[in-house]
């Protein structure tokens, strides 16, 4: 039966995480500015890509494109990114690091920058685990990197090099901008995006901004009804192994769902909190029998399940999901007792938790998740167990 599950969970989980990335229409730029359509993955890059994969058409080989090899690369309505050879500040920004020097520390590299704003200024980004930059394009002049950097002076107190300012003060001269609006302006992506898109209002040419709109809603609570069978088997003894198997039950289980669907990766992403009841009841008769010797489990807890869900899209409103987590379990006065041996009580362990499912619509879903090796007797030296259940989830998504 355990080897069936395992194998369900495998056939649920088989299809390549990446795979699942849509091709979408889109184009490049090649170096001798000739512009090729097809289809390019997309990623919604949380982070600047160091390539795209292209490929003529569904049939084609996929190839990857690097930096050096194009000028831009677009995918309709999601993205576009600019490839350029710029100066870039590689100062660390983490406290422990902090440069003791004001000026940036540049470094050339060729890279792929997010477009955010295009018209008769250009804005950028480049962002990485470890950086966040932003430039910015005239008419009048190539990609400059807009300077912010903290640094530590001699007295170890943190300052910050504004230079930024003053750069936007001299490229972005513009009647409708107001001169003291960018003395206390903030290194931020939206507020350069609302201050580049202003400047660009200033003369009759088109303002495009490339900027996603974040989803009006990233938290979801649903409410998790659920059966399920579970199991339970004990050991005890140093020198003498006594075990007792108690048999599987179906229980009702109910469970309260937070998800928070991450903001990249095309929203494949999110994270889950559910506090769950559950229960499991069972009796089982022990040798000798002739004594009526027997052990019994009572059982019942809220479950905190937490973790991660990644979503594989068959259509929009229909995908496929995967749970990966942990269950951390607070008991209610359980025990282990019988007419035989010691009563014990249940105290649980951090147990991983794996699941499988499928959302018929927005708001319904159907789940099958296994939950293995939770020792019911942790505080127990020369004793352990391993509670284990299978469950059928449904859930219903109300907020």
């Amino acid at each position: 039966m355990q080897k069936l599950i395992i194998f369900l969970l495998f056939v649920f989980s088989a299809p390549s995480i990446f795979g699942q990335n849509l091709f979408k229409e889109a184009y490049f730029v090649n170096k001798k500015q000739d512009t090729i359509h097809g289809l390019i993955k997309d990623y919604d890059w949380n982070f600047n890509p160091n390539y795209f994969i292209f490929k003529k058409d569904e049939n084609s080989v996929e190839q990857k494109i690097f930096p050096e090899s194009v000028l831009l690369f677009e995918i309709f309505n999601a993205s576009k990114y600019k490839s350029s050879l710029v100066q870039i500040d590689v100062s660390e920004h983490r406290i422990e690091k902090l440069s003791k020097e004001k000026p940036a520390n540049f470094e050339s590299k060729h890279l792929f920058l997010k477009t955010l704003v295009e018209g008769e200024a250009n804005l950028y980004k480049f962002s990485s685990d470890k950086l966040i930059r932003y430039f910015i394009e005239t008419s009048e002049s190539g990609i400059e990197q807009l300077v912010y950097k903290k640094y530590v002076n001699n007295n170890s107190e943190i300052l910050e090099n504004n230079r930024f300012r003053q750069q936007l003060l001299l490229k972005l001269d513009c009647e409708n901008l107001k001169k003291y609006s960018l003395k206390n302006i903030k290194y931020r992506q939206k507020t350069l995006v609302k201050l580049v898109s202003n400047y660009n209002s200033c003369f009759e040419v088109s303002n495009k901004n490339y900027v996603a709109k974040k989803a009006k809603k990233a938290f979801f609570v649903s409410i998790n009804p659920g059966v399920q069978m579970a199991s339970l088997s004990t050991e005890s003894g140093r020198n003498v192994k006594s075990k007792t198997e108690f048999d599987a039950e179906y229980t009702f289980r109910l469970g309260l769902e937070v998800e928070y669907i991450l903001p990249f990766n095309n929203k494949k992403w999110s994270l889950i909190f559910e506090p769950a009841y559950q229960y499991y009841s069972s009796r089982v008769s022990v040798e000798p029998d002739f004594l009526d010797s027997y052990r019994e489990v009572d059982y019942q807890s809220i479950e905190l399940n937490f973790g991660v869900r990644y979503y594989m899209f068959l259509n929009k409103s229909q995908p496929i999901f995967i749970n990966l987590g942990l269950s951390q379990d607070i008991d209610f006065n359980s025990e282990i007792t019988g007419n035989i041996e010691a009563i014990l009580d249940i105290k649980s362990a951090l147990n991983p938790l794996v699941g499988a499912g499928f959302k018929f619509n927005e708001t319904m879903s159907l789940e099958l998740r296994y939950q293995i090796n939770r020792d019911l007797l942790t505080k127990y030296v020369s004793r352990n167990s391993d509670y284990r259940s299978l469950a059928l989830i449904f859930s219903y998504r109300f907020m």
